[in-house]
């Protein structure tokens, strides 16, 4: 099967079934609804297979496999969804975004020692870390990215150090502890394998590190947008396998080994604090038809 990307350009598609990574639940979750038959159409047109677990978690399955998503990513994604590029967002609006990542985290590096070493994973050409130089004198600044065009930026420049192009990458081994700060803005809902892939990235935070992450939040989605008609067509794309909720993301995150510093719900988004030690202050918001309902209500019947 291929379907366009842009310019006339095609990827070949590769499909793979899985089940609830959170719950563990050995059978075929809901389809989400749309119309009274199942959701198939996501954003640029591509199809999807978006379910809903009775845990609450919202995945896609059927979705891509691995081989194809990284072929995505490394050839296709730029043109539809690296933020700089776009008309509307541009490298202003990737610099506004890093400074409010900055401003969240800032109170919880008042007691610890000096950031020597931040790693922002899906990191693009690097451009966010502008915002963060002032702030972080002392530090030296690492990404990781698959985007090619995006790896040559960073290689041509002094100030920033692409430790991988693929996560899972063994190589990121040799970073172990080395981490002080760990950004990762809109990029767990990417993630194949959730809870291993937060396990790889805790190894690389330091002693007194912290990791900031925030994601879409599937309870709050927003449903006004100024170039979509129809929201869901926006919200529901193939390269989010994932869609949380504040209770679902964090039971992944300590499914993970991570413990919770810190968990928000803002302007439609969900972030967090955490780090390798300290308490955990997570109570259960949602019960576990709670995001079904809410997107019974907010689909169209």
């Amino acid at each position: 099967m291929v379907i366009p990307i842009v310019n006339e350009r095609l990827v070949s598609i590769d499909w793979e079934k899985i089940f609830c990574p959170l719950c563990g639940k050995r059978a075929e979750s809901k389809s989400i609804m749309l119309h009274k038959k199942p959701l198939t159409e996501g954003q640029f047109g591509y199809t999807i297979y978006p379910v809903i677990c009775d845990c609450g978690l919202v995945y896609l399955s059927p979705r891509w496999t691995e081989a194809t998503y990284t072929e995505f990513y490394k050839q296709y994604y730029d043109p539809l969804y690296r933020l700089e590029l776009k008309s509307d967002i541009g490298k202003d609006g990737v610099l506004r975004n890093m400074k409010t990542v900055q401003k969240r985290m800032l109170p919880y590096l008042a007691e610890r020692p000096v950031v020597q070493n931040i790693l922002d994973v899906g990191c693009g050409s690097g451009v966010g870390f502008e915002a963060l130089r002032p702030v972080f004198k002392y530090a030296k600044f690492y990404g990781i990215e698959a985007s090619q065009e995006c790896i040559q930026t960073m290689k041509a420049s002094s100030d920033v150090y692409l430790i991988t192009d693929d996560i899972n990458s063994p190589s990121i081994g040799m970073y172990a502890g080395f981490f002080d700060i760990i950004i990762m803005r809109h990029v767990m809902e990417h993630f194949l394998d959730p809870i291993q892939t937060l396990r790889k990235v805790s190894v690389l935070l330091s002693r007194h590190g912290i990791i900031y992450i925030s994601m879409p939040d599937t309870m709050n989605p927003r449903t006004k947008l100024y170039d979509y008609k129809d929201w869901w067509k926006y919200y529901f794309r193939a390269v989010h396998p994932f869609y949380y909720n504040i209770d679902t993301a964090s039971e992944m995150l300590l499914r993970s080994g991570l413990r919770l510093i810190f968990s928000f719900e803002e302007d439609h988004e969900l972030w967090f604090i955490v780090s390798n030690n300290g308490a955990d202050n997570y109570v259960k918001k949602y019960k576990n038809n709670d995001q079904e309902n809410m997107l019974n209500v907010l689909l169209p019947k």
